[in-house]
């Protein structure tokens, strides 16, 4: 078994500060001067941040922060319509499809240029993953891996065991129909996850192909993305999934509360190990992980950017800086953020939240522990990959709905995701 400190060792990190040189630390902002902040997330994600903000305000008297957080399905949609006021707020949580689409658009500040900031152990290596033609858009939040959560208490009373790892797609795809059987009454083995695209990059991953070229193309073809979708129509053949209706609003919006898993239509979903915390707050059920189904050339583990990006146009730049500072560097802070937002890059944060790590936390260290995974540094994707995510989702609403074949959805994602990459 790989202890903590090794999983630490296998992530690149290192003792020394690291120090973000600035130009200039821009206008003072700070007292009397609110740090907005947006990010997304559900009422227990507000709370834990909500709580660093109340350190931050603590540490740095006469600042406050007035914040705003949205559903994922709605945060973009409300950033574009602030971004298109010029009202883009001082902070933003960021994700990689759409880091260079914000920062190709000259929406976000270039973090070495205009910031000081020590971020103690923080390790050089993460930093990569929110840098873009050399400028640093953005700080991550630390790595985070696909998953397999299941609710432990159904599959206990299936009688059934949960395949041994490793256990590609296809065997997770008969235990599925296994659990379906065995279960009855209207619950089946899997969540309909054809709109995710996490899951969708592990699939692509897992067949030795990348998401993009190095030149900023498609790093797989359609045969690829065929199968994906011929995945999850075999599987509601099979009645491994719940029917096109009630599938739905997942697929269509996603998040903990609208997956099936919690609404308790199925056992199995997958999911970045980050969301466990928020799956089980939001079910009755105690929750179980297990790994990523792994493909015919191996794991396709996805470590996506997941962090902070700062507004080009903020006047309120040290105040951002001291907020950072906060967020990144203060103990107190790492004992807030648990592993809510990503399994933190920096060795002393995932040090602190093992000390007193319980429930959901305990359970996702006990996994990382037994399941270690090597985390890599993931260069940002090309302005594109936000327009790609979307046609995923389009192309899987026209698969549930019955609107498309598999082969119909394939072929519209990869005309859409085509174009769009020759658009860029």
């Amino acid at each position: 078994m790989v202890t903590r400190r090794q999983f630490l060792a296998a992530t690149g990190a290192f003792s020394l500060p690291l120090v973000l040189g600035a130009c200039s630390s821009g206008s003072s902002g700070g007292a009397g001067q609110p740090l907005d902040v947006i990010w997304w997330g559900a009422d227990d994600r507000a709370r834990i941040t909500e709580a660093v903000f109340d350190l931050y305000e603590a540490k740095h008297a006469g600042s406050t922060v007035q914040g705003q957080f949205l559903p994922f399905g709605d945060y973009f949609n409300k950033l574009n319509t602030l971004s298109a006021a010029g009202a883009v707020p001082d902070v933003m949580q960021m994700n990689l499809p759409n880091l260079a689409t914000y920062a190709k658009d000259g929406l976000l500040l270039d973090l070495e240029s205009e910031l000081t900031l020590d971020l103690g152990d923080y390790p050089a290596a993460s930093l990569e993953t929110g840098r873009i033609d050399g400028k640093l858009y953005g700080i991550n939040f630390g790595y985070q891996y696909l998953t397999t959560t299941y609710n432990s208490a159904l599959v206990e009373r299936s009688g059934l065991q949960v395949p041994t790892d490793p256990a590609d797609w296809n065997a997770w795809a008969d235990f599925a129909q296994a659990l379906s059987e065995a279960l009855g009454e209207g619950i089946y083995g899997m969540s309909d996850n054809s709109a995710e695209s996490n899951a969708l990059a592990a699939w692509i991953q897992g067949r030795g192909k990348s998401l993009y070229t190095p030149d900023a193309g498609l790093g797989y073809d359609l045969s690829d993305i065929e199968a994906w979708y011929q995945y999850w129509a075999d599987l509601r053949a099979r009645g491994a999934i719940a029917p096109g209706p009630q599938s739905q609003t997942y697929v269509s919006g996603g998040g903990a509360a609208d997956d099936p898993l919690t609404t308790g239509l199925s056992v199995i979903t997958f999911s970045p190990i980050v969301q466990f915390q928020g799956y089980q707050e939001v079910n009755s059920e105690p929750l179980a992980l297990a790994a990523c189904p792994t493909g015919p050339e191996g794991r396709g583990e996805v470590n996506p950017f997941f962090g902070w990006s700062v507004s080009a146009s903020s006047e309120n730049l040290q105040a951002v800086q001291d907020f950072l500072t906060v967020w990144f560097t203060d103990p107190a802070a790492f004992e807030i953020l648990g592993l809510d937002r990503a399994v933190p890059a920096s060795p002393t944060q995932l040090q602190e939240v093992a000390k007193s790590a319980t429930g959901a936390v305990k359970t996702m260290l006990d996994f990382l522990e037994a399941n270690p995974v090597e985390p890599a540094s993931q260069p940002a994707p090309p302005a594109v990959g936000a327009r790609i995510t979307d046609v995923q989702k389009r192309a899987a609403e026209g698969l549930v709905v019955g609107a498309m074949s598999p082969q119909q959805a394939a072929a519209m994602y990869m005309e859409e995701a085509e174009a769009a990459v020759q658009d860029a």
